[in-house]
Order: C-alpha cells, then sequence, then structure tokens
C-alpha cells in the first residue's frame, strides 16, 4: 500500500504542474491508408 501511495503523491504532483502553453501540435487527425486490390480477389 506505501508503495500505491506514493505513486498516487507523484501523480497528482504532476497533473497540478501541467506546462502552460502548445506543447504539441498534429498536423492531421486522420491517416491515409491504401488497400491493395487485386485482379483475382473474385476466386
Amino acid at each position: 500500500m506505501d508503495i500505491l501511495h506514493g505513486i498516487e503523491t507523484k501523480v497528482l504532483a504532476v497533473r497540478e504542474s501541467q506546462p502552460v502553453g502548445v506543447v504539441m501540435d498534429i498536423a492531421d487527425t486522420a491517416t491515409d491508408i491504401e488497400l491493395p486490390m487485386h485482379a483475382n480477389s473474385g476466386k
């Protein structure tokens, strides 16, 4: 239980000290997926 209490204390401290400003920009929220189409797929 002491280990869990120590982890909880550290997690709460990190949550309270979140960075200010933009941390990361994500260029796009989707991905392009190309699936190969086989000419003999009807067999």
